[in-house]
């Protein structure tokens, strides 16, 4: 008769890859998999189990405590069926299967269940010269990280204030521009999971300016004002087909009178640079009946 696949998988005399779903039983089968081994006769000590979250740590940790703490007060009968079930020796003795919890709970530092993070931080600590790295280093959070690069904006703002360079000026419009949830997710964005990604970037990158352009494909010297201009120009060589959409739109139903408001005058960049209604006649926008589209709004 053939045994589940994961009795199989918890045997520790075999080297065994399991790839499930989530909720497959993973953690049930390592879990068990210890369990086996201590029955064994290893040493809690000697066992290392690696995780990828500190969640799954905590919760093979809580399984396996739980089970064995489970072991030291069942009868006899009950605790011989629960070794038999994860694949056990059905004549193992059941003293020391009882005493499997009194020893995890006295092993220096635990039965270790790291994430692999946690495993490398202490390799690490254990041989900082060999790593290159400060002794008694301490390993940066997100929590820390958020507050230290909190910290560094505060720090920049406030320079911006004092000073009347470039920085002042990009500062202020990057204030203009944006608010600062928006200003957080822009440097969110440019850090992502790498602290050191912007740090590389700039300092790969001679003439930030001219990078910046080249990326959103302008040219030296083009400013807003042209990229209005060249905008206004490019649309009244559409200014008939446009006409005949705002009209098309305007018998629609609610959400096409919201897409023809968007075509109205007021949307003309030239409006936003302070150009003036003789500035969108020239740019050729379409005049909207504002009254007209509210009421069909109201229903009336």
């Amino acid at each position: 008769m053939s045994r589940e696949p994961s009795v199989i998988a918890s045997d520790p005399d075999i080297s065994a890859w399991v790839a499930a779903n989530a909720g497959a039983g993973k953690t049930y089968t390592l879990a068990n998999r210890v369990a086996r081994l201590l029955l064994n006769g290893a040493e809690p000590s000697r066992i290392l189990c690696l995780t990828f979250t500190k969640a799954a740590a905590a919760e093979m940790q809580e399984r396996l405590f739980r089970q064995l703490g489970e072991w030291a007060m069942l009868p006899d009968a009950e605790l011989r069926a629960r070794i038999v079930a994860i694949g056990g020796d059905a004549h193992t003795s059941l003293p020391r299967a009882r005493r499997l919890f009194a020893g995890a709970l006295e092993t220096p530092g635990g039965l270790k269940v790291l994430t692999l993070h946690a495993f490398c931080q202490i390799v690490l600590s254990r041989f900082p010269i060999e790593a290159k790295v400060p002794p008694g280093f301490e390993v940066l959070d997100d929590a820390s990280a958020r507050a230290l690069i909190a910290e560094a904006r505060q720090h920049v703002l406030e320079q911006a204030g004092i000073d009347d360079g470039p920085l002042a000026d990009a500062i202020a419009l990057v204030v203009r521009e944006t608010g600062e949830g928006r200003l957080t997710g822009i440097l969110d964005a440019a850090l992502g999971g790498d602290r050191r990604k912007l740090e590389r970037f700039l300092g790969t990158t001679g003439d930030i300016g001219a990078t910046l352009r080249k990326a959103h494909g302008l040219d030296d010297g083009e400013t807003t004002q042209l990229i209005a201009s060249g905008f206004c120009s490019a649309l009244a060589g559409e200014i008939e087909t446009l006409r005949e959409i705002h009209a098309w739109l305007s018998g629609g139903s609610a959400k096409d009178l919201d897409a023809m408001a968007r075509l109205a005058p007021q949307d003309c960049p030239r409006r936003r640079t302070g150009g003036g209604r003789a500035h969108h006649r020239r740019c050729g926008a379409p005049p909207l009946p504002h009254r007209q589209a509210a009421s069909r709004r109201a229903g009336l």
